[in-house]
């Protein structure tokens, strides 16, 4: 009887995810635990919370759950319930190819802060036009302290006409 128990708590133990959320976990192993996860039908918040309780990023949570087809709207209500930042959250969730609006309107509906999920989403929520992020030189980042230069070709004075 007691190999029997024991037998059952090895193979018990073997069922558990391969690793658990791990700080500094690869892009690669980060996809293969949230996809596992998944599978086995874990709620998209409680994954979120021990994504978090790990300190994995909500960029790369966001990322993970999208690219493993989960509705990035559901994804972002989830991780902002689930208390991590909306604003990295919903930036993440656009860069994924989520409409902004619909996640802005995820992650108000789990409580986010309006304020803040619509002044930081304002500029496209994390990228500017021509898809270069926040923070690059001339899209949006302070260049307080940098010589300032045209990015922009062309000129005369005119104005560019549709052909």
């Amino acid at each position: 009887m007691k190999k029997l128990a024991a037998a059952a708590i090895l193979a018990a133990s073997l069922a558990l995810p391969a690793f658990a959320f791990q700080a500094g976990m690869t892009t690669a192993q980060i996809d293969a635990e949230v996809q596992q996860r998944m599978a086995q039908g874990e709620s998209l918040q409680a994954i979120a919370q021990a994504a978090m309780a790990a300190g994995i990023s909500p960029a790369s949570l966001t990322t993970s759950m999208i690219l493993n087809n989960a509705t990035p709207e559901l994804v972002v209500a989830a991780l902002v319930a689930a208390g991590m930042d909306a604003n990295a959250v919903v930036r993440a969730a656009v860069a994924s190819g989520a409409n902004l609006q619909a996640v802005q309107n995820a992650a108000l509906g789990a409580g986010a802060d309006p304020a803040v999920v619509l002044s930081a989403t304002a500029a496209g929520a994390g990228a500017q036009a021509g898809g270069a992020p926040v923070g690059t030189p001339g899209f949006g980042a302070s260049s307080f302290g940098q010589s300032r230069s045209s990015t922009v070709g062309g000129g005369g004075g005119r104005g560019v006409s549709p052909s």
